[in-house]
């Protein structure tokens, strides 16, 4: 049998499109000083390049807060954490 990685979860009933807004997201990190989250998931380098950019310049979230982007598969993560 292979060793595969799943997922499993149970489809929302409806569509879920709200996304937490950039203050929503610092106050998160904010909350949990040191640790790291997924910020973000997108499908180009460049785009997940950018991000981190814009957060380790402060424009994203404000001051103090460190961000880098890691490739898995397909898809580009942008991981980020307040360090103060």
């Amino acid at each position: 049998m292979p060793r595969i990685r799943l997922t499993w979860d149970e489809p929302p009933a409806t569509d879920v499109t709200t996304t937490p807004s950039a203050t929503d997201i610092a106050d998160s990190l904010r909350a949990r000083p040191g640790k790291w989250a997924i910020v973000s998931y997108v499908d180009r380098a460049a785009r997940a390049a950018g991000t981190v950019e814009r957060i380790e310049a402060g424009t994203e979230y404000g001051p103090g807060f460190e961000a880098v982007n890691r490739r898995v598969g397909n898809q580009h993560r942008v991981y980020a954490r307040f360090v103060g």
